[in-house]
């Protein structure tokens, strides 16, 4: 991987510490961060920003403002002034007590080193523990020898485990000593930076050739940045199990505090961060120029421009840039195919692109008549009676309602009209992989390895102290779940359970609404909150917010009874009272962290996600049924007629529903993900969810929503019959021009749930009046994909029916299935994942019929095709089903299989199982089976029973991947 190099020459007069000791040494800089401190402190009110107890330096007070002038809102309303001059000074310790602080430039310290904030995490007094714990561990070290000694200390602590999109604080990470990439990376720049190592956490938001993503670190050493996977340490810097797939990514960013001035490309400036792209440090990279025009060829200013990557059957946007005054913005990615999508005042247009192909891009916004926000196109009138068609998205028919609208066939290729057709099929191909390798000795390997070990066994040391199932029972056996999830927070939850003994049903009613994560990090002030308060919504949880100020019995006792009653009457009344009283904050480009709804109450000011979080949390504060729906966003309360006791609280998996099959989920800062759809858990009530409305007049804030029919047609296949959402389809709401992703439960990989074409839009399912867009795709084996887009709309009271078109190519290697890499084998004597065997990339895992002839086949092709096995240079893992099978085996009857070959045992036959399961096979006992797979848990060739050429077969995949 080649380094990523910033000279310190390069910046030597502009970047050095000032002589004078100054934080920012430019005068002109330092003039601008005082008059948005000041504009900021106007804004939210001065009570917050207090400093008349804090004793600090003039550099420290210019290190708050800096602060204060650009975190998000959410973090000047949420944490006192204390808490970040506390922060300030422990940087300007580390800066001071650390052999190269004197040497880190002063931008560098200014944005990767002052700055607490790294995701949409909580807040914490990390940094003064992280300092305490590593300063004397790495004393005498080299700055680089000191970022690797940090991650071997952050391996010691965290290891790697999916959970939801809520990034945790890094000393609740600390707690429960596990997190996803995007906490472990969040924790791992935090202990840097605590001890003055300028760092960054680096995301790729989507990766462009397989459905995952990732997040790790940068860290700035004696004038260079170099990378490392957070908590996952190497004997060097530069290297990462992600080298090869980093080597093909379209994009990867991070977001630098405040207004930052360096050498990287800049993609977006905000009110709160400089989003830099950093994507050439680990791939080619090409630029394009993109113009956005409207129908009579203008520029058009200010437009959106989103740029998408085909992952999780959504295109998703990874990067938001906006068109200046010529209509103008660019971008430099990996070199392969991405999706723009400019919109301006709900007009909209895509197309594909190809870095490397192109060097610039036009899109022209639709003028005239619109129609869910495209042009309408001449379309033939249909016959009275006749089927309808789609004219801009809308059902144009005399047919009846609920008929089905006929459907224009898709066009191919790139976009060429101002208005997106109806339907679009798109071939996407990511950047070819070329990873750059550090070198690493046998000798550095093997220590590392040796200090691998160690570092696992404390950290086991420490889990062992968490309650096992059967210690759970003992203490409760209705709470046990509760608490055996806690991990490192169990006596928070086991005192709660103690203390309200006498009301047993109250306490596991809020338990049963959190999160495993809020579990293992959820506060007694919280708990005790929404235990002490009247009503009887129990849950504390909207969406992914944070929850850090109890609030619940702060609002029983924030409006007059009177007021109180009239909202619980008419809840209209309550929206009315926000809109009158909470601004909204006009920045739009700002960070939406939530805000505490007691933030919100106290500064009068918010912004869109936090204002709904905020009606939620004060309406069920007051006893009032409400919610955010899961699958739309949108807010809802019950209409009246709806008993207390009756109300649905949602439960962990409504809350946080994308636990993305184990897959990495860091979250771009800010970033919102929607819960699960609810699953009613109380007894269905008369009354009707009612749209709330903020934009809307008085007299129609709140309404019961427009509902039609989706209804998707699909023929089963033999490989997919019944394709899922998320892996094979997703549905976005197109609203004001840009696509917001409906957001359906997933359901857990190892249970076979969650949403598919089958169990809910086969039969039909209601959405609310709109325009839509049906994404597909197939993911081939070498990271293309084959998608389509089907524009439609949907109107109330009728069904549109759509086609579940999967599209297929004979000609290459699909992904036809999954399998998960970490299943367990035994070898040795022991048990070890297949993944420890494999290392990262393809792999083939064949289960054996001992002295069988369609095995003894198989085996004998492979033989036969030893050369191009050897060649492809990957493992082959053969299972024998238990240990009398290994012993029977004749190897010296199959003496020329590849050298890649290793065996292995299945001893309770759960590999087999799962093949046969998750490859639909007829018979889960026929062997031998085959399957060649992925270390992103991707199957794309699956063989059973006698088969005559398996070794052929398999070459052709090799050849094609």
């Amino acid at each position: 991987m080649k380094k990523i190099l910033i000279s310190a020459s390069i910046f030597a007069l502009s970047l050095t510490a000032n002589a004078q000791g100054q934080f920012i040494s430019d005068a002109n800089y330092r003039n601008t961060v005082e008059n948005i401190f000041k504009e900021r402190v106007k804004t939210v009110g001065k009570t917050f920003y207090n400093t008349q107890k804090e004793k600090l330096t003039a550099d420290e007070q210019e290190a708050l403002k800096f602060l204060y002038a650009y975190m998000p809102l959410a973090d000047v309303t949420d944490y006192p002034t204390s808490f970040f001059a506390d922060n300030v000074r422990m940087a300007f310790k580390a800066r001071e007590e650390m052999p190269w602080g004197k040497n880190v430039p002063e931008l560098l310290f200014r944005h990767f080193v002052v700055p607490i904030r790294v995701n949409n995490e909580a807040l914490d007094n990390a940094r003064s523990v992280f300092y305490n714990e590593l300063k004397d561990r790495i004393k005498g070290m080299s700055m680089m020898d000191a970022i690797i000694e940090v991650n071997h200390w952050c391996h010691e602590k965290v290891t790697y485990q999916p959970s939801d999109a809520r990034t945790s604080a890094p000393l609740a990470t600390l707690k429960t000593a596990t997190g996803r990439c995007g906490e472990e990376s969040t924790f791992a720049v935090a202990a840097l930076r605590a001890v003055g190592i300028p760092a960054r956490q680096v995301y790729t938001p989507r990766w462009a050739h397989t459905d995952d993503n990732h997040a790790w670190v940068e860290a700035w050493a004696d004038g260079k940045w170099y990378f490392l996977g957070a908590c996952e340490p190497e004997p060097v810097l530069n290297l990462g199990w992600f080298n090869a797939p980093a080597s093909r990514a379209m994009l990867m960013h991070t977001r630098a505090f405040g207004d930052y001035n360096g050498p990287e490309e800049v993609m977006l400036r905000t009110s709160n961060f400089t989003e830099i792209n950093l994507t050439s440090n680990y791939a080619p990279v090409a630029p394009i120029d993109f113009y956005v025009k409207d129908s009579e060829g203008k520029p058009v200013e200010n437009a959106r421009v989103e740029f998408k990557i085909y992952n999780y059957a959504e295109f998703f946007t990874a990067v938001t840039k906006y068109t200046d005054a010529n209509g103008h913005t660019s971008l430099s990615a990996g070199i392969g195919d991405l999706v723009v999508w400019a919109s301006k005042d709900g007009k909209y247009t895509y197309q594909k692109v190809s870095f490397g192909k192109e060097k610039e891009a036009t899109l022209t916004l639709p003028g005239g008549a619109l129609v869910g926000g495209y042009g309408i196109p001449a379309i033939p009138t249909q016959p009275t009676g006749s089927v309808g068609a789609l004219s801009g998205g809308a059902l144009v028919s005399s047919a009846p309602a609920g008929s089905v609208g006929a459907l224009p066939d898709c066009s191919v290729g790139a976009l060429e009209t101002s208005a997106p057709p109806k339907c679009t099929y798109l071939d996407l191909v990511p950047p070819k992989e070329d990873p750059q390798l550090p070198y690493v000795s046998d000798e550095m390997h093997k220590e590392n390895q040796r200090r691998f070990a160690l570092e696992d066994s404390i950290r086991k040391a420490y889990t062992a102290t968490f309650p096992t199932m059967e210690e759970a029972k003992r203490i409760s056996e209705r709470g046990a779940e509760y608490i055996f999830k806690s991990r490192g927070n169990k006596q928070t939850i086991v005192d709660f359970i103690n203390r309200h003994s006498d009301n047993e049903d109250r306490v596991m009613g809020i338990l049963a609404t959190l999160s495993d994560k809020d579990l293992r990090d959820i506060t007694t002030e919280i708990l005790e909150d929404s235990y002490n308060a009247t009503t009887d919504q129990l849950s504390p949880r909207v969406e992914d917010e944070l929850i850090t100020i109890p609030f619940k019995q702060y609002f029983e006792k924030a409006f007059s009874k009177k007021a109180a009653d009239a909202f619980r009457a008419d809840p209209m009344k309550l929206v009315e009272w926000i809109k009158k009283n909470i601004r909204l904050n006009p920045d739009k480009k700002a960070l939406r962290i939530a805000q505490t709804p007691v933030g919100v109450m106290k500064s009068k000011i918010t912004d869109e996600r936090s204002r709904d979080i905020f009606f939620v949390d004060v309406a069920r504060s007051l006893g009032i049924e409400a919610r955010k729906d899961a699958v739309t966003g949108k807010i809802q309360y019950k209409s009246q007629g709806v008993h207390l006791s009756q109300v649905h609280q949602p439960t962990n998996k409504e809350v946080h529903q994308k636990t993305n099959k184990g897959v990495h989920q860091p979250t771009s800062i800010g970033a919102l993900e929607t819960s699960a759809p609810p699953k009613e858990v109380h007894p269905k009530t008369n009354g009707e969810w009612q749209d709330v409305k903020f934009d809307n007049t008085a007299d129609k804030t709140s309404t019961a929503a427009a509902l039609g029919t989706i209804m998707l047609t699909y023929e089963p296949t033999k490989l997919l019959d019944n394709p899922k959402y998320y892996s094979h389809f997703t549905i976005s709401r197109i609203e004001n021009g840009t696509a917001h992703l409906l957001n359906f439960e997933e359901g857990q990989a190892d249970m076979g749930n969650g949403t598919t074409w089958s169990n809910t839009f086969k039969n039909g399912y209601k959405l609310d009046a709109g325009t839509y867009m049906l994404t597909t795709g197939t993911r081939l084996a070498s990271g293309s994909v084959l998608a389509s887009n089907r524009l439609f709309e949907i109107v109330e009271g009728q069904t549109t029916t759509l086609p579940l078109e999967i599209r297929q190519n004979t000609n290459e290697v699909s992904v036809i299935g999954s399998f998960n890499s970490e299943s367990l084998v035994t070898k040795d004597g022991k048990e070890v994942s297949l993944l420890s065997q494999t290392g990262r990339g393809y792999y083939v895992v064949g289960i054996l019929g001992v002295g069988q002839e369609p095995t003894n086949h198989a085996l004998h092709d492979i033989e036969k095709m030893k050369e191009a096995f050897e060649a492809w240079g990957r493992p082959v893992v053969l299972l024998f089903e238990s240990e009398a099978d290994a012993a029977k085996f004749n190897h010296d009857e199959f003496p020329g299989l590849p050298s890649t070959v290793q065996f292995a045992l299945d001893k309770d036959g759960s590999v087999r199982k799962q093949i046969a399961r998750e490859m639909k096979l007829m018979n889960e006992k026929q062997m031998p089976m085959f399957i060649i797979a992925d270390t992103f848990n991707r199957v794309v060739f699956v063989s059973q029973g006698y088969t005559i050429g398996l070794g052929e077969q398999m070459q052709g995949v090799f050849k094609k991947l």
